[in-house]
């Protein structure tokens, strides 16, 4: 795939940003939110009260708080607002740092708070918190947004809400209700409160520790690192998109921290913002080594694997990160992987018809035209073409074809290179189209040079690749059409390399091995009058003439019975084909006849110097058929 069109696409998979409505009233804030909101009870090993704090609910069964209402209790209890409690079962991510913990607690049907963003955020806005400062439980205050500040490096929000003990954890809201800030009793200024980002809390969802720890393990010393303040100014540099600066900060940090998970995963961003895929996996495959049960590093390296070709590598990684975080971005990166890999009735499965999503709509078509989903396809490009206009890929390649069919080459070509210019568009199948066109056309030159386009583009696609060797047998490059061959036999076989197979050793005189090949391509379609005409001509290579007689009696019949506008060179196909089989069966009245006929209509045509000018494919041993006809009838 080509690259540019490839980091285009992969940034449209994002999950779509939440938009903002008309403000809800403080009282339905409340009302709404105040059941994913927690009391939080810690113990000592003998279970005696230690503290209290607020928390929040994240994700099903995911309570977060800050680390330091947990940090050295040996167990704890969550009370929801109805007064139903359960117990935090084990650590799932820590953070000393940013003061943050997500524990894993049974929250049955509750629905998670939803995350926005800080950064959004301006002096002066409203807030809202909820918690149970003093041990006053599920108490809403108001506030506004005083200040931005930083503190050792951690981004802080400064708020006039007052934050008291027992208020630590608990949720920051914007006025939709979004999750911006966790409220933190550790910082104190006077009348003000602060708070952690939302975009901290984004970030430990989805890098968990590598092992679950318990209660007992949440000591500053135990989690909290150095390396973290050590990371900051990369991370930084990297957020301006400095990303060659990021790369030469990072090399003057100690090995210590260059080392560790997060030295890594951040160098895997950066190496892959670099464009050095190689070094972006090495770096990814150390943050793995690290810490196994985390997704972040298998999704980079997914990308890049992606990107460097390396497809099953690609598909494991992506795999992983899927199992490991269920996030859409993973799920549909794999779907794009599984694309490529032309493993087309994987798509149905993990993408949805209900996405309003260009990108995964164009793939969700085109699995479903390659699945031979014809119905599926339709609906999907009329939903296209209802969301981008008649300048979406699948609707040009179909219009492309409508003008193949009336044989109007230049307003197919137009169309299916317009479809290949499509960002959302990453199948190969209008580069095809454009070099099938050429052919048609009879312009070999114009074809070999758009083959060879598309072969660096789309090196390991079964489509092109038969295209290529088609090219490489008519303008007799044997050397290149074994190399195409052997390459697609080197990867996973594809339902249309049977027809491909079946010319190609026709092509290179090996009729004995084409045969088992024609039959596979005409039980794949048995409606297309190539597969039929194909078999025949293998089987006058093999002497069964009376079988030959046979296929092309029925390529014949196919021929004729489609819609389609035929070309010369399609009919001249058939009616050799006739005429061969019929000398060599013995009815040599009737193969003059149909001679006479073709020389009537096509006199330019009647030799085989002069058919090999066609685009068509032609065995040393049918050349020597026809110039023995041709002899006998001067």
């Amino acid at each position: 795939m080509r690259l540019s069109i490839l980091v285009l696409l992969l940034g449209s998979i994002a999950i779509a940003a939440q938009t903002k409505g008309a403000s809800p009233s403080p009282e339905v804030i409340y009302s709404r939110f105040k059941g994913s909101v927690v009391t939080i009870l810690t113990f000592d090993k003998n279970r005696a009260p230690l503290s209290q704090g607020s928390g929040f609910i994240v994700a099903k069964n995911r309570v977060l708080t800050n680390y330091h209402v947990l940090a050295g209790s040996a167990s704890a209890s969550v009370i929801f607002d109805d007064g139903s409690v359960t117990v935090v079962s084990t650590v799932i991510a820590a953070t000393a740092p940013k003061d943050l913990v997500i524990v894993e607690a049974a929250t049955g049907a509750r629905l998670p708070l939803i995350l926005g963003d800080e950064l959004q955020l301006k002096v002066g806005e409203t807030i809202y918190t909820i918690g149970a400062p003093s041990g006053l439980t599920s108490s809403l205050s108001n506030g506004l947004v005083s200040a931005f500040r930083q503190d050792e490096g951690q981004f802080l929000i400064q708020i006039t809400a007052p934050i008291a003990p027992g208020s630590s954890g608990g949720p920051v809201l914007n006025t939709q209700g979004q999750v911006v800030g966790v409220a933190t009793s550790k910082l104190k200024d006077g009348g003000f409160g602060f708070a952690m980002g939302a975009a901290d809390v984004q970030h430990l969802l989805k890098v968990p520790l590598a092992v679950r720890l318990d209660l007992s393990d949440l000591t500053p010393e135990e989690t909290g690192t150095s390396t973290t303040g050590d990371l900051n100014s990369v991370q930084a540099l990297f957020d301006k998109k400095q990303y060659d600066a990021a790369h030469t900060s990072f090399d003057a940090l100690s090995d210590t921290v260059k080392t560790s998970f997060d030295g890594q995963l951040l160098l895997c961003r950066i190496e892959q913002e670099r464009k050095e895929y190689r070094l972006a996996i090495y770096a990814c495959d150390a943050a793995i080594k690290t810490r196994p049960n985390v997704a972040d590093p298998y999704g980079l390296n997914a990308y890049s694997l992606l990107v460097s070709g390396d497809t099953e590598r690609a598909e494991f990684a992506a795999s992983k990160a899927t199992e490991l975080s269920g996030n859409d971005y993973y799920k549909n990166l794999l779907a794009l992987i599984h694309y490529s890999e032309q493993k087309y009735t994987f798509i149905p499965k993990e993408l949805s018809a209900d996405s309003d999503d260009p990108f995964l709509l164009t793939l969700l078509a085109g699995a479903a035209f390659h699945n031979r989903d014809y119905s599926s396809f339709r609906q999907l490009n009329t939903k296209l073409t209802s969301l981008k206009g008649d300048n979406n890929g699948w609707k040009l390649f179909t219009d492309g074809l409508a003008a193949q069919r009336d044989l109007n080459w230049e307003l197919a070509l137009d169309k299916f290179r317009k479809c290949d210019a499509d960002k959302d568009f990453v199948d190969p199948i209008c580069e095809v189209a454009i070099v099938n066109t050429e052919l048609r056309k009879v312009d070999f030159s114009a074809a070999k040079a758009d083959v060879d386009v598309a072969l660096s583009r789309y090196p390991k696609d079964h489509g092109v690749l038969s295209e290529g060797i088609f090219v490489s047998l008519l303008l007799g490059n044997t050397a290149d059409a074994d190399r195409f061959h052997e390459a697609m036999k080197a990867t996973d076989p594809q339902p249309h390399d049977a027809f491909s197979d079946c010319l190609y050793y026709y092509g290179r005189n090996q009729a004995a091995l084409a045969s088992s090949h024609c039959q596979a391509a005409i039980r794949n379609n048995e409606n297309d009058y190539g597969t039929w005409s194909n078999a025949g001509y293998v089987a006058l290579d093999n002497r069964d003439f009376q079988s030959a007689i046979g296929y092309f009696s029925k390529a014949v019949q196919l021929f004729y019975d489609s819609k389609d506008k035929h070309t010369v060179t399609q009919e001249l196909d058939v009616c050799w084909g006739t005429l061969i089989a019929e000398y060599y069966s013995g009815d040599k009245k009737k193969a003059k006849a149909l001679y006479r006929d073709l020389k009537k209509n096509y006199p330019q045509f009647g030799t085989t110097s002069a058919l090999k000018q066609l685009p068509l494919v032609w065995s040393a041993y049918t050349v020597k058929l026809i110039d023995i006809i041709v002899a006998d009838w001067k």
